[in-house]
Protein backbone atom coordinates (compact mmCIF):
# COMPACT_ATOMS: atom_id res chain seq x y z
CA UNK A 1 0.00 0.00 0.00
CA UNK A 2 2.97 2.23 0.31
CA UNK A 3 4.61 3.93 -3.18
CA UNK A 4 8.27 4.72 -3.46
CA UNK A 5 10.34 7.04 -5.73
CA UNK A 6 13.77 6.55 -7.24
CA UNK A 7 15.24 9.31 -9.48
CA UNK A 8 18.00 9.84 -11.79
CA UNK A 9 20.46 12.86 -12.11
CA UNK A 10 21.09 13.66 -15.57
CA UNK A 11 23.49 16.63 -16.75
CA UNK A 12 21.37 17.56 -19.93
CA UNK A 13 17.84 18.43 -20.46
CA UNK A 14 16.96 15.41 -22.77
CA UNK A 15 15.13 12.75 -21.81
CA UNK A 16 16.37 9.76 -20.73
CA UNK A 17 15.07 6.01 -20.28
CA UNK A 18 16.39 3.76 -17.67
CA UNK A 19 15.83 0.09 -16.73
CA UNK A 20 16.53 -0.35 -13.01
CA UNK A 21 16.15 -3.30 -10.39
CA UNK A 22 14.86 -2.30 -7.42
CA UNK A 23 14.39 -4.40 -4.03
CA UNK A 24 12.68 -3.32 -0.82
CA UNK A 25 15.95 -2.90 1.08
CA UNK A 26 17.12 1.01 2.51
CA UNK A 27 13.52 2.36 0.97
CA UNK A 28 13.19 6.26 1.72
CA UNK A 29 10.05 6.89 4.13
CA UNK A 30 8.25 10.49 3.60
CA UNK A 31 10.92 13.06 4.67
CA UNK A 32 10.15 15.02 8.36
CA UNK A 33 10.51 19.03 6.99
CA UNK A 34 11.50 21.65 8.92
CA UNK A 35 11.54 25.09 7.51
CA UNK A 36 13.55 28.18 8.95
CA UNK A 37 14.39 31.81 7.77
CA UNK A 38 16.65 34.61 8.12
CA UNK A 39 17.25 37.79 7.18
CA UNK A 40 20.92 38.77 6.16
CA UNK A 41 22.69 41.53 6.51
CA UNK A 42 25.88 40.07 6.01
CA UNK A 43 26.10 41.56 2.72
CA UNK A 44 24.99 44.97 3.09
CA UNK A 45 26.50 48.33 3.71
CA UNK A 46 24.82 49.39 6.78
CA UNK A 47 22.64 48.13 10.18
CA UNK A 48 19.58 48.53 12.36
CA UNK A 49 16.63 46.80 12.31
CA UNK A 50 16.36 44.30 8.36
CA UNK A 51 11.86 45.27 8.39
CA UNK A 52 9.96 47.69 9.52
CA UNK A 53 6.03 46.93 10.02
CA UNK A 54 4.53 43.80 10.59
CA UNK A 55 5.71 40.20 9.67
CA UNK A 56 5.21 37.22 11.02
CA UNK A 57 7.03 34.04 10.15
CA UNK A 58 4.88 30.53 10.44
CA UNK A 59 7.08 27.28 10.39
CA UNK A 60 4.73 25.00 10.56
CA UNK A 61 3.31 26.19 7.21
CA UNK A 62 6.29 27.34 5.61
CA UNK A 63 4.50 31.00 4.89
CA UNK A 64 5.93 34.43 5.82
CA UNK A 65 3.79 37.42 5.98
CA UNK A 66 4.35 41.15 5.40
CA UNK A 67 1.76 43.61 5.95
CA UNK A 68 2.85 47.51 5.00
CA UNK A 69 6.23 46.13 5.61
CA UNK A 70 9.96 48.32 4.44
CA UNK A 71 12.20 45.00 3.84
CA UNK A 72 16.22 45.78 4.31
CA UNK A 73 18.47 46.27 3.38
CA UNK A 74 18.99 42.73 4.03
CA UNK A 75 18.67 38.98 1.68
CA UNK A 76 15.99 36.70 2.84
CA UNK A 77 17.56 33.50 2.87
CA UNK A 78 14.86 30.40 3.56
CA UNK A 79 15.69 26.64 3.94
CA UNK A 80 13.93 23.52 4.03
CA UNK A 81 15.10 20.56 5.70
CA UNK A 82 14.74 16.88 6.02
CA UNK A 83 14.92 15.62 9.62
CA UNK A 84 14.29 12.33 9.02
CA UNK A 85 16.45 10.43 6.52
CA UNK A 86 17.10 6.66 7.74
CA UNK A 87 20.12 5.61 9.11
CA UNK A 88 21.70 8.77 7.71
CA UNK A 89 21.37 7.91 4.34
CA UNK A 90 22.22 10.05 1.15
CA UNK A 91 19.74 10.21 -1.50
CA UNK A 92 17.72 12.99 -3.54
CA UNK A 93 13.67 12.70 -3.88
CA UNK A 94 11.71 14.40 -6.45
CA UNK A 95 9.50 17.29 -4.34
CA UNK A 96 6.46 16.99 -6.16
CA UNK A 97 5.76 13.55 -4.99
CA UNK A 98 5.87 14.47 -1.28
CA UNK A 99 2.42 15.95 -0.22
CA UNK A 100 4.05 17.41 3.23
CA UNK A 101 6.64 19.07 1.41
CA UNK A 102 5.71 22.97 0.41
CA UNK A 103 6.80 25.48 -1.17
CA UNK A 104 7.36 28.50 0.89
CA UNK A 105 4.60 30.96 0.78
CA UNK A 106 5.61 34.94 1.40
CA UNK A 107 2.28 36.69 1.43
CA UNK A 108 2.54 40.46 1.05
CA UNK A 109 -0.37 42.76 2.24
CA UNK A 110 -0.76 46.22 1.73
CA UNK A 111 1.86 48.55 0.26
CA UNK A 112 5.35 47.26 0.96
CA UNK A 113 9.12 48.41 -0.27
CA UNK A 114 11.84 45.95 -0.60
CA UNK A 115 15.49 47.26 -0.72
CA UNK A 116 18.45 45.47 -1.11
CA UNK A 117 22.06 47.74 -0.78
CA UNK A 118 24.59 45.23 -1.71
CA UNK A 119 28.72 45.83 -1.44
CA UNK A 120 30.07 45.75 -4.56
CA UNK A 121 31.70 42.22 -4.46
CA UNK A 122 28.27 40.51 -3.89
CA UNK A 123 26.42 41.42 -6.68
CA UNK A 124 25.22 37.86 -7.41
CA UNK A 125 23.54 37.55 -4.00
CA UNK A 126 19.53 37.59 -4.70
CA UNK A 127 16.72 39.04 -2.58
CA UNK A 128 14.99 36.10 -2.03
CA UNK A 129 16.64 32.50 -2.41
CA UNK A 130 15.95 29.22 -0.48
CA UNK A 131 19.44 27.13 0.36
CA UNK A 132 20.19 24.34 -2.18
CA UNK A 133 18.89 21.09 -1.79
CA UNK A 134 18.73 17.43 -2.96
CA UNK A 135 22.74 17.28 -2.13
CA UNK A 136 23.85 14.15 -1.05
CA UNK A 137 26.59 16.15 1.05
CA UNK A 138 23.55 17.85 3.30
CA UNK A 139 19.92 18.03 4.26
CA UNK A 140 18.57 20.73 2.44
CA UNK A 141 15.21 19.76 -0.24
CA UNK A 142 14.56 22.18 -2.97
CA UNK A 143 11.46 24.14 -2.58
CA UNK A 144 9.49 26.91 -4.72
CA UNK A 145 8.33 30.15 -4.01
CA UNK A 146 5.30 31.95 -4.24
CA UNK A 147 4.85 35.12 -3.97
CA UNK A 148 0.95 36.34 -3.12
CA UNK A 149 -1.23 38.33 -0.96
CA UNK A 150 -2.63 40.75 -3.30
CA UNK A 151 -0.46 43.74 -1.82
CA UNK A 152 2.21 45.73 -3.57
CA UNK A 153 5.81 45.75 -3.31
CA UNK A 154 8.42 48.48 -4.72
CA UNK A 155 11.76 47.32 -4.88
CA UNK A 156 14.69 49.63 -4.82
CA UNK A 157 17.95 48.54 -5.74
CA UNK A 158 21.68 50.02 -5.33
CA UNK A 159 22.91 47.70 -7.54
CA UNK A 160 21.92 44.93 -9.92
CA UNK A 161 20.89 41.60 -8.91
CA UNK A 162 18.09 38.67 -9.15
CA UNK A 163 14.95 39.42 -7.00
CA UNK A 164 14.45 35.60 -6.93
CA UNK A 165 17.50 33.00 -8.12
CA UNK A 166 16.31 29.60 -6.40
CA UNK A 167 16.54 25.78 -7.99
CA UNK A 168 12.00 25.28 -7.60
CA UNK A 169 9.42 26.90 -8.97
CA UNK A 170 9.10 30.45 -8.60
CA UNK A 171 5.37 31.12 -8.36
CA UNK A 172 3.35 34.78 -8.73
CA UNK A 173 0.20 34.63 -7.86
CA UNK A 174 -1.86 37.96 -7.39
CA UNK A 175 0.86 40.13 -6.45
CA UNK A 176 1.87 43.80 -8.25
CA UNK A 177 6.39 44.36 -8.00
CA UNK A 178 7.29 47.65 -9.36
CA UNK A 179 11.52 47.10 -9.80
CA UNK A 180 13.22 50.71 -9.75
CA UNK A 181 16.24 49.89 -11.25
CA UNK A 182 17.09 53.68 -12.10
CA UNK A 183 20.12 53.73 -9.91
CA UNK A 184 21.49 50.82 -11.50
CA UNK A 185 21.16 52.79 -15.33
CA UNK A 186 20.02 49.06 -16.74
CA UNK A 187 18.69 46.32 -14.41
CA UNK A 188 19.23 42.42 -14.56
CA UNK A 189 17.41 39.31 -14.55
CA UNK A 190 14.34 39.72 -12.16
CA UNK A 191 13.78 36.17 -11.86
CA UNK A 192 15.88 32.95 -12.42
CA UNK A 193 14.87 29.38 -11.59
CA UNK A 194 15.67 26.10 -12.46
CA UNK A 195 12.26 24.73 -12.53
CA UNK A 196 8.49 26.28 -13.80
CA UNK A 197 8.22 30.06 -13.44
CA UNK A 198 4.44 30.76 -13.09
CA UNK A 199 2.79 34.05 -13.20
CA UNK A 200 -0.74 34.32 -12.61
CA UNK A 201 -3.32 37.32 -11.72
CA UNK A 202 -0.03 39.78 -11.48
CA UNK A 203 1.36 43.40 -12.40
CA UNK A 204 5.11 43.58 -12.48
CA UNK A 205 6.52 46.73 -13.90
CA UNK A 206 10.51 47.26 -14.38
CA UNK A 207 13.42 47.99 -16.68
CA UNK A 208 15.73 45.21 -18.85
CA UNK A 209 18.78 45.05 -19.37
CA UNK A 210 19.74 44.53 -22.97
CA UNK A 211 22.30 42.10 -21.41
CA UNK A 212 19.84 39.94 -20.08
CA UNK A 213 16.49 37.82 -19.76
CA UNK A 214 13.91 39.23 -16.96
CA UNK A 215 11.88 36.03 -16.82
CA UNK A 216 14.21 32.92 -16.97
CA UNK A 217 12.97 28.87 -16.16
CA UNK A 218 15.13 25.83 -16.87
CA UNK A 219 11.44 24.02 -17.48
CA UNK A 220 8.34 26.10 -18.73
CA UNK A 221 7.41 29.70 -18.07
CA UNK A 222 3.62 29.84 -17.64
CA UNK A 223 1.33 33.06 -17.76
CA UNK A 224 -1.97 34.05 -16.69
CA UNK A 225 -4.10 37.26 -16.30
CA UNK A 226 -1.11 39.26 -15.89
CA UNK A 227 0.26 42.34 -17.20
CA UNK A 228 3.87 43.55 -17.49
CA UNK A 229 5.19 46.98 -18.07
CA UNK A 230 8.68 47.07 -19.42
CA UNK A 231 10.63 49.78 -20.05
CA UNK A 232 13.76 49.03 -22.41
CA UNK A 233 14.70 52.75 -23.86
CA UNK A 234 18.43 52.38 -23.90
CA UNK A 235 21.24 53.83 -26.70
CA UNK A 236 22.47 51.58 -29.28
CA UNK A 237 24.60 49.26 -26.94
CA UNK A 238 22.18 46.16 -27.13
CA UNK A 239 23.00 46.23 -30.92
CA UNK A 240 26.92 45.20 -30.28
CA UNK A 241 25.27 42.17 -28.83
CA UNK A 242 23.84 40.89 -31.80
CA UNK A 243 27.05 40.80 -33.51
CA UNK A 244 27.46 37.45 -30.97
CA UNK A 245 24.15 36.41 -31.94
CA UNK A 246 23.06 37.96 -28.67
CA UNK A 247 19.70 39.32 -27.91
CA UNK A 248 17.81 39.55 -24.41
CA UNK A 249 14.03 39.52 -24.70
CA UNK A 250 11.60 39.49 -22.10
CA UNK A 251 11.11 35.55 -21.77
CA UNK A 252 13.20 32.65 -21.80
CA UNK A 253 12.74 29.12 -20.61
CA UNK A 254 14.55 25.67 -21.88
CA UNK A 255 11.27 23.72 -22.43
CA UNK A 256 7.95 26.22 -23.63
CA UNK A 257 6.74 29.67 -22.66
CA UNK A 258 3.27 29.71 -22.65
CA UNK A 259 1.52 32.96 -22.66
CA UNK A 260 -2.21 31.98 -22.22
CA UNK A 261 -3.63 35.40 -20.90
CA UNK A 262 -2.54 39.01 -20.33
CA UNK A 263 -0.96 42.15 -21.17
CA UNK A 264 2.58 43.42 -22.14
CA UNK A 265 3.30 46.86 -22.60
CA UNK A 266 6.77 47.75 -23.41
CA UNK A 267 8.64 50.71 -24.55
CA UNK A 268 11.78 50.60 -26.52
CA UNK A 269 13.78 51.14 -29.80
CA UNK A 270 11.74 50.56 -32.91
CA UNK A 271 14.81 48.03 -34.17
CA UNK A 272 14.15 46.36 -30.75
CA UNK A 273 10.55 45.83 -30.86
CA UNK A 274 10.99 44.34 -34.26
CA UNK A 275 13.28 41.48 -33.12
CA UNK A 276 11.38 41.14 -29.88
CA UNK A 277 7.97 40.36 -31.96
CA UNK A 278 9.69 38.47 -34.28
CA UNK A 279 11.38 36.45 -31.26
CA UNK A 280 7.76 35.94 -29.53
CA UNK A 281 9.00 38.63 -26.43
CA UNK A 282 11.84 35.62 -25.97
CA UNK A 283 15.37 35.94 -25.90
CA UNK A 284 17.50 34.48 -29.44
CA UNK A 285 17.98 30.50 -28.39
CA UNK A 286 14.72 29.74 -27.62
CA UNK A 287 13.23 27.57 -29.48
CA UNK A 288 10.34 29.15 -31.88
CA UNK A 289 8.11 25.88 -31.36
CA UNK A 290 8.22 26.63 -27.81
CA UNK A 291 6.59 29.35 -27.35
CA UNK A 292 2.80 29.52 -27.36
CA UNK A 293 0.61 32.96 -27.98
CA UNK A 294 -2.86 33.24 -27.05
CA UNK A 295 -3.68 36.13 -29.72
CA UNK A 296 -7.42 36.47 -28.43
CA UNK A 297 -6.14 36.81 -24.72
CA UNK A 298 -2.76 38.23 -24.62
CA UNK A 299 -2.29 41.49 -25.55
CA UNK A 300 1.24 43.00 -26.85
CA UNK A 301 1.92 46.99 -27.14
CA UNK A 302 4.98 47.97 -28.10
CA UNK A 303 5.76 52.03 -28.14
CA UNK A 304 8.64 53.97 -27.83
CA UNK A 305 6.28 55.20 -25.15
CA UNK A 306 3.72 54.33 -23.15
CA UNK A 307 0.21 56.10 -23.58
CA UNK A 308 -1.38 55.67 -20.41
CA UNK A 309 -5.01 56.13 -21.81
CA UNK A 310 -4.78 52.69 -22.74
CA UNK A 311 -3.70 51.35 -19.20
CA UNK A 312 -6.87 50.09 -16.96
CA UNK A 313 -7.17 52.21 -13.93
CA UNK A 314 -9.19 52.87 -10.83
CA UNK A 315 -10.83 55.41 -9.28
CA UNK A 316 -10.62 55.38 -4.96
CA UNK A 317 -14.38 56.33 -5.14
CA UNK A 318 -17.05 57.90 -7.32
CA UNK A 319 -19.63 59.42 -5.44
CA UNK A 320 -19.53 62.17 -2.22
CA UNK A 321 -21.48 63.85 -0.31
CA UNK A 322 -20.72 67.77 0.11
CA UNK A 323 -19.38 68.86 3.10
CA UNK A 324 -17.24 72.14 1.51
CA UNK A 325 -14.18 70.50 1.58
CA UNK A 326 -12.09 69.64 -1.87
CA UNK A 327 -12.45 65.92 -3.11
CA UNK A 328 -9.73 64.18 -4.42
CA UNK A 329 -9.86 60.38 -4.85
CA UNK A 330 -6.60 58.37 -5.88
CA UNK A 331 -6.34 57.12 -9.30
CA UNK A 332 -4.76 53.90 -9.67
CA UNK A 333 -2.67 52.67 -12.49
CA UNK A 334 -1.29 48.75 -11.79
CA UNK A 335 2.28 48.78 -12.12
CA UNK A 336 3.17 52.79 -12.06
CA UNK A 337 3.77 55.04 -9.19
CA UNK A 338 1.44 58.64 -8.63
CA UNK A 339 4.58 61.52 -8.87
CA UNK A 340 6.71 59.25 -10.70
CA UNK A 341 5.10 57.98 -13.90
CA UNK A 342 1.70 59.80 -13.74
CA UNK A 343 0.47 62.80 -12.25
CA UNK A 344 -3.39 63.94 -11.30
CA UNK A 345 -5.00 66.93 -11.37
CA UNK A 346 -8.68 67.78 -10.27
CA UNK A 347 -11.36 70.56 -11.14
CA UNK A 348 -14.72 72.01 -9.99
CA UNK A 349 -14.33 69.17 -7.58
CA UNK A 350 -15.80 70.90 -3.96
CA UNK A 351 -19.15 72.28 -4.76
CA UNK A 352 -22.33 70.02 -5.71
CA UNK A 353 -22.31 68.24 -9.24
CA UNK A 354 -19.72 66.36 -11.75
CA UNK A 355 -16.18 67.24 -10.60
CA UNK A 356 -13.37 66.30 -12.92
CA UNK A 357 -10.03 64.43 -12.72
CA UNK A 358 -6.99 64.79 -15.33
CA UNK A 359 -4.21 61.56 -15.24
CA UNK A 360 -1.35 63.15 -17.08
CA UNK A 361 1.71 61.11 -18.33
CA UNK A 362 5.39 61.43 -16.75
CA UNK A 363 8.34 61.11 -18.96
CA UNK A 364 8.41 57.89 -21.00
CA UNK A 365 4.51 57.53 -19.92
CA UNK A 366 2.90 60.08 -22.48
CA UNK A 367 -1.11 60.74 -23.19
CA UNK A 368 -4.35 61.52 -20.75
CA UNK A 369 -7.10 60.02 -18.51
CA UNK A 370 -10.06 61.99 -18.24
CA UNK A 371 -13.11 61.47 -15.85
CA UNK A 372 -15.55 62.37 -13.67
CA UNK A 373 -16.94 61.34 -10.16
CA UNK A 374 -20.40 63.19 -8.07
CA UNK A 375 -20.61 65.21 -5.60
CA UNK A 376 -23.83 64.51 -4.04
CA UNK A 377 -25.95 67.30 -1.47
CA UNK A 378 -26.27 66.02 1.84
CA UNK A 379 -30.21 64.38 2.58
CA UNK A 380 -30.26 65.85 6.43
CA UNK A 381 -33.85 66.39 6.19
CA UNK A 382 -34.67 63.13 5.06
CA UNK A 383 -34.16 61.81 8.67
CA UNK A 384 -36.51 63.77 9.71
CA UNK A 385 -39.38 63.76 7.38
CA UNK A 386 -39.36 59.59 6.72
CA UNK A 387 -41.08 58.10 9.11
CA UNK A 388 -39.70 54.69 8.01
CA UNK A 389 -36.15 56.02 9.33
CA UNK A 390 -35.54 55.81 12.91
CA UNK A 391 -32.11 56.33 15.08
CA UNK A 392 -31.39 56.06 19.05
CA UNK A 393 -28.38 58.47 18.43
CA UNK A 394 -25.51 55.47 17.24
CA UNK A 395 -27.31 53.32 14.28
CA UNK A 396 -29.57 54.46 11.91
CA UNK A 397 -32.62 51.68 11.49
CA UNK A 398 -35.59 51.22 9.00
CA UNK A 399 -38.70 50.74 9.96
CA UNK A 400 -39.94 46.92 8.55
CA UNK A 401 -42.64 46.44 10.43
CA UNK A 402 -44.35 49.20 12.86
CA UNK A 403 -45.65 48.34 16.92
CA UNK A 404 -48.48 47.93 17.90
CA UNK A 405 -50.37 50.76 19.47
CA UNK A 406 -51.04 49.16 22.86
CA UNK A 407 -47.29 48.46 22.65
CA UNK A 408 -47.99 44.34 23.01
CA UNK A 409 -46.77 43.87 19.67
CA UNK A 410 -43.04 44.70 18.97
CA UNK A 411 -42.40 45.99 15.80
CA UNK A 412 -39.54 45.28 13.30
CA UNK A 413 -36.24 46.96 12.15
CA UNK A 414 -33.49 46.82 9.96
CA UNK A 415 -29.62 48.23 11.03
CA UNK A 416 -28.64 50.66 7.82
CA UNK A 417 -25.93 52.86 9.22
CA UNK A 418 -23.80 55.37 11.82
CA UNK A 419 -25.57 57.76 13.44
CA UNK A 420 -22.15 58.32 15.08
CA UNK A 421 -18.91 58.05 13.08
CA UNK A 422 -16.39 57.52 15.60
CA UNK A 423 -17.86 54.77 16.82
CA UNK A 424 -15.64 51.54 17.49
CA UNK A 425 -17.50 49.49 19.21
CA UNK A 426 -21.03 48.47 17.88
CA UNK A 427 -23.68 46.72 19.52
CA UNK A 428 -26.49 45.60 17.75
CA UNK A 429 -28.91 45.05 20.27
CA UNK A 430 -31.92 42.43 20.06
CA UNK A 431 -34.95 45.03 21.03
CA UNK A 432 -34.50 48.73 20.29
CA UNK A 433 -36.68 51.65 21.56
CA UNK A 434 -37.74 54.22 19.37
CA UNK A 435 -39.42 56.78 19.40
CA UNK A 436 -40.96 55.63 22.55
CA UNK A 437 -41.79 51.77 21.03
CA UNK A 438 -39.86 48.59 20.91
CA UNK A 439 -38.54 46.74 18.10
CA UNK A 440 -37.03 43.67 17.43
CA UNK A 441 -33.59 44.26 15.12
CA UNK A 442 -34.02 41.46 12.65
CA UNK A 443 -31.58 42.16 9.65
CA UNK A 444 -28.70 44.22 8.93
CA UNK A 445 -28.91 45.92 5.21
CA UNK A 446 -26.13 45.44 2.37
CA UNK A 447 -23.43 47.94 2.87
CA UNK A 448 -24.42 49.17 5.80
CA UNK A 449 -20.80 49.39 7.23
CA UNK A 450 -18.76 49.05 4.01
CA UNK A 451 -15.09 50.68 3.80
CA UNK A 452 -15.98 51.84 7.82
CA UNK A 453 -12.05 52.23 8.69
CA UNK A 454 -12.86 52.51 12.57
CA UNK A 455 -15.25 49.75 13.50
CA UNK A 456 -12.67 47.19 16.10
CA UNK A 457 -15.87 44.88 17.23
CA UNK A 458 -19.34 43.86 16.46
CA UNK A 459 -22.19 42.48 19.18
CA UNK A 460 -24.87 40.98 17.22
CA UNK A 461 -28.25 40.42 18.84
CA UNK A 462 -30.17 36.91 19.16
CA UNK A 463 -33.37 38.28 16.90
CA UNK A 464 -31.22 39.10 14.15
CA UNK A 465 -31.60 36.30 10.91
CA UNK A 466 -29.71 38.44 8.44
CA UNK A 467 -26.45 40.35 7.35
CA UNK A 468 -26.93 41.82 3.90
CA UNK A 469 -24.18 41.08 1.14
CA UNK A 470 -20.98 43.51 1.72
CA UNK A 471 -22.32 44.70 5.27
CA UNK A 472 -19.36 44.80 6.76
CA UNK A 473 -16.80 44.77 3.82
CA UNK A 474 -13.41 46.44 3.89
CA UNK A 475 -13.52 47.08 7.64
CA UNK A 476 -9.84 46.56 8.59
CA UNK A 477 -9.61 47.30 11.77
CA UNK A 478 -12.67 44.71 12.62
CA UNK A 479 -10.83 41.77 14.88
CA UNK A 480 -14.00 40.81 16.74
CA UNK A 481 -17.18 39.59 15.80
CA UNK A 482 -19.99 38.35 18.68
CA UNK A 483 -23.24 36.63 17.70
CA UNK A 484 -25.95 35.55 19.82
CA UNK A 485 -28.44 34.66 17.07
CA UNK A 486 -29.22 30.95 16.74
CA UNK A 487 -30.20 31.32 13.53
CA UNK A 488 -28.55 33.69 10.93
CA UNK A 489 -27.96 34.15 7.31
CA UNK A 490 -25.19 35.23 6.30
CA UNK A 491 -24.99 37.45 2.83
CA UNK A 492 -22.01 37.41 0.31
CA UNK A 493 -18.80 39.12 1.65
CA UNK A 494 -20.66 40.54 4.34
CA UNK A 495 -17.03 40.31 5.84
CA UNK A 496 -14.86 40.50 3.07
CA UNK A 497 -11.32 42.36 3.90
CA UNK A 498 -7.89 43.22 2.32
CA UNK A 499 -5.67 43.47 4.80
CA UNK A 500 -6.05 43.55 8.78
CA UNK A 501 -6.15 41.28 11.01
CA UNK A 502 -7.61 37.90 11.58
CA UNK A 503 -11.06 37.95 12.43
CA UNK A 504 -12.38 36.36 15.52
CA UNK A 505 -15.97 35.32 14.81
CA UNK A 506 -17.58 34.07 18.45
CA UNK A 507 -20.77 31.91 18.00
CA UNK A 508 -22.70 29.92 20.10
CA UNK A 509 -20.89 26.49 21.38
CA UNK A 510 -23.30 24.37 19.86
CA UNK A 511 -23.72 26.12 16.35
CA UNK A 512 -19.61 26.78 15.45
CA UNK A 513 -19.67 24.16 12.85
CA UNK A 514 -22.92 25.12 11.11
CA UNK A 515 -21.63 28.89 11.22
CA UNK A 516 -18.24 28.52 9.85
CA UNK A 517 -19.69 26.76 6.70
CA UNK A 518 -21.82 29.91 6.47
CA UNK A 519 -19.34 32.18 6.90
CA UNK A 520 -16.94 30.31 4.50
CA UNK A 521 -19.80 30.14 1.81
CA UNK A 522 -20.21 33.98 2.28
CA UNK A 523 -16.41 34.28 0.88
CA UNK A 524 -15.08 35.62 4.39
CA UNK A 525 -11.60 35.71 4.23
CA UNK A 526 -8.57 35.20 7.40
CA UNK A 527 -11.42 34.40 9.77
CA UNK A 528 -11.44 31.98 12.64
CA UNK A 529 -14.58 30.66 14.54
CA UNK A 530 -14.41 30.48 18.71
Amino acid sequence: GKSYYIGFRTYDIEGKFVEVTMSKTNLVAQPKMEYDVQFDRYYVLNTGDPVKGNYNWDSENATLTFDNCEIGPCSVDFSAINKDRPNGEKYYFAVDDFPNVKNIKVVFKGENKCQFQLNTDSSSVPMFFVCNGNNPQNDYVNVGIELTGGGTVDIDEEYSFRFIDIEGDVILNDITLNFDWEKSEIGKSAFETASNLIIKNSTIKSKIDYNDTMFVATADIIVDDSQFCINAVWGDGWKDNLEFNRFAGIFYASDEVLLNSGELLIAADPEYLELLEKNKYCSIGMKEEGVEINKDKFTYVSVNNVDISKLKYTLENTTYIYDGKAKTPKVTIPGLVEGKHFEVKYSDNVNVGKAKFTVTGIGMFTGKIEGTFEIKEKQVENKKTDESVLTDGKLIYKKLADASADGKTAGKVQVVGLQKKNLKKITIKAVVTLDGKKYNVTSIAANAFKGNKKITKVTIGKNVTTIGKKAFFGCKKLKTVKINSKKLKVGKKAFYRKGGKKLTIRVPKKLKKKYKKAFKKAKTNEFIVK
